[in-house]
């Protein structure tokens, strides 16, 4: 799984002007915005960059549906319309939708749709935890649930938005979610809501970030949101079965 893909799902330095002033009340935060969540809608930007050379990054725009039915599973479609890589600016459309274990991706330049099962068959995948979904977003875990799989300390970002408090996620090396990640940093906003997510690859090359904003919670999502057009017989279909 691409580290593009491996995002589509972690949005948490240290701001002393901000309302949480410890990292356990920015956990305590995260966990109450998803007790009751069971829609989600935003504006996102994903970028991903080689964090070695110091390049430009590669920033794919779009938005965000993410939606929690009642019967415990959960989908999620990302649609990308725009990628802006240094000054150069392009239409450019990628999809991802995530509904229960199954993520298909599309690249319309492509005309190449993968679908990749992500999940054992009858598996209940929660798309914000952490190292499930493909983004990470903590929202909704107990703190005790974070602290088993990280080590959580107050953070501080390159280039910190004002306003928002950062903590980082540093795994813990007996757990999986080491094999995916060396750190995650989060940027946490007044509500409590994690608008800013870098994670960086366990080999400390690849940094990827997801930004959200226009965030819109529990507001009716049609079943359409979710249904993607039909493809053609020209499309270079791929599909790949659960890897575990």
């Amino acid at each position: 799984m691409r580290r593009e893909i491996c995002f589509i799902l972690l949005l948490v330095g240290f701001n002393a002007a901000s309302a949480m002033a410890s990292v356990d009340d920015v956990l305590v935060k995260l966990h109450e915005r998803g007790k009751d969540l069971q829609t989600l809608a935003a504006d996102v930007r994903l970028s991903t960059q080689d964090a070695s050379l110091g390049d430009d990054p590669d920033t794919r725009i779009g938005t965000l549906v993410f939606n929690r039915l009642p019967e415990g599973d959960t989908r999620v479609r990302a649609t990308f319309t725009r990628r802006e890589r240094g000054k150069r600016v392009e239409e450019a459309r990628k999809e991802y939708l995530i509904d229960g274990t199954k993520l298909v991706e599309r690249d319309y330049a492509a005309k190449k749709q993968t679908t990749r099962i992500i999940g054992k068959p009858g598996e209940k995948l929660d798309l914000f935890k952490l190292g499930q979904g493909p983004f990470p977003l903590p929202i909704g875990q107990p703190p005790e649930e974070v602290k088993k799989e990280f080590e959580v300390k107050a953070g501080k970002a390159e280039k910190p938005t004002p306003g928002l408090t950062y903590i980082e996620l540093i795994p813990k090396k007996d757990r999986p979610i080491a094999d995916k990640f060396s750190s995650v940093l989060v940027g946490v906003d007044k509500d409590g809501w994690p608008v800013e997510v870098e994670t960086l690859d366990k080999n400390a090359t690849n940094l990827t970030r997801v930004e959200l904003t226009n965030i819109r919670t529990n507001q009716a999502v049609d079943d359409k949101a979710f249904s993607l057009e039909p493809i053609d017989d020209t499309w270079n279909k791929v599909d790949e079965s659960y890897r575990g």
